[in-house]
């Protein structure tokens, strides 16, 4: 019952100071210094739900080590499908390893060469924005900010349909693409500087200007 000339969206703030992107002799002393195997990296940042298509890739996974032998993929969360996670990581040959909730998730960005986030469902996706941010090429759903920025072709692929097929489609298409890899990585952080915290605190500020020019009328 607002009429819409009364409604302002302000969309969420990133630590563009905390994600921030680095060169690849960087990503290789990183890798190092958190114990990881300096090879193709993969990375999934997020709530290990349905909805955030974790099964789908968890099952992509397997074609995607057949195209790229060498390929690591890193899981970083908690939730119901832990188990599952778990089941695919015992399994040295699977190349997957579940590092659980951590606090390093600016680092584990930088260090992967593609953030993959097959979600179906958000409200925002500030993972999205982060991973951008850091110079990591995106594979995510198309929900949330990544429904509304030219992110596909651009800083990464946009997917509709959250499928096994089309997750391993597009993770061995970037796997083997470096120069594509390069060009995406660098395209990131321009696309999300907007979503810094001195950028949308100045939205707020001018919102909350314009109210109290308005009650002093």
């Amino acid at each position: 019952g607002v009429n819409e000339d009364r409604l302002v969206a302000i969309r969420n703030g990133v630590d563009l100071a905390n994600f921030y992107p680095i060169d690849g002799q960087a990503r290789a002393q990183l890798r190092s210094r958190l114990g990881l195997p300096d090879r193709l990296t993969a990375v999934f940042v997020g709530q290990l739900a349905r909805r955030k298509g974790l099964l789908e890739l968890l099952e992509a996974w397997p074609g995607v080590r057949k195209d790229c032998p060498e390929a690591q993929l890193l899981v970083v969360g908690s939730g119901s499908l832990e188990p599952e996670v778990r089941c695919g990581a015992a399994r040295p040959e699977s190349g997957i390893s579940y590092l659980g909730e951590r606090r390093d998730v600016s680092d584990l960005f930088r260090c992967a060469d593609i953030a993959v986030l097959p979600s179906r469902n958000e409200s925002f996706g500030c993972s999205f924005v982060e991973a951008l941010a850091s110079g990591t090429p995106l594979i995510a759903g198309r929900t949330g900010v990544a429904a509304t920025l030219p992110i596909d072709g651009n800083a990464g692929f946009v997917i509709d349909a959250i499928t096994p097929a089309v997750i391993q489609k597009k993770l061995a298409a970037l796997f083997a693409d470096a120069e594509r890899r390069a060009r995406f990585a660098e395209a990131g952080p321009a696309l999300v500087a907007q979503f810094g915290f001195e950028h949308v605190s100045g939205e707020y500020l001018r919102l909350y200007e314009s109210i109290v020019a308005l009650e002093s009328q």
